[in-house]
């Protein structure tokens, strides 16, 4: 059970395993009822507009902590979600850049080739999506004696 502010929050899973306020109810008129304690008033003078903003930050004190709670419990029930997702993610990734990297090699071989044709001057811009492709590029480029490169970075 969460305390906010003297508001007594119960947390539970339902069958489904999703989390809810189990005292939704009798919370929501808890709240509604302090709510009406609350008269909104035109400031005319400095105490009005300091009582106003006290007043205020009272009420959003409250509100986040609500809302601290709410975190509190999807980071938790999450979190074994958001590790697995990225570590998966991370495999896939690493072999989506594998495939990345042939893909690149079989482009300047072709290059390699044009240029052996031509044996003249010409720019061809290669994208690439990280600094390891780019060194895998440049090296495989170093390797090729004959090509004059520029690396120009975004």
């Amino acid at each position: 059970m969460e305390e906010n502010n003297g508001l007594p929050m119960v947390v539970s899973k339902d069958t489904n395993g999703y989390l809810f306020i189990e005292n939704y109810d009798d919370l929501k008129q808890v709240v509604i009822t302090k709510l009406g304690e609350y008269a909104v008033f035109i400031c005319q003078n400095a105490d009005d507009y300091k009582q106003a903003k006290g007043t205020r930050a009272e009420l959003n004190k409250l509100s986040k902590l609500i809302n601290d709670t709410k975190i509190k419990y999807v980071k938790d029930t999450t979190q074994n979600l958001t590790n697995q997702c990225k570590e998966l993610c991370e495999l896939i990734e690493s072999k989506s850049v594998e495939f990345d990297t042939e893909a690149k090699k079989y482009e300047i071989k072709e290059l390699n080739k044009e240029v052996k044709l031509k044996q003249g001057s010409f720019d061809i811009s290669i994208h690439c999506n990280t600094k390891e492709e780019l060194e895998q590029v440049r090296k495989v480029l170093d390797d090729a004696k004959f090509i004059k490169y520029v690396v120009k970075e975004n």
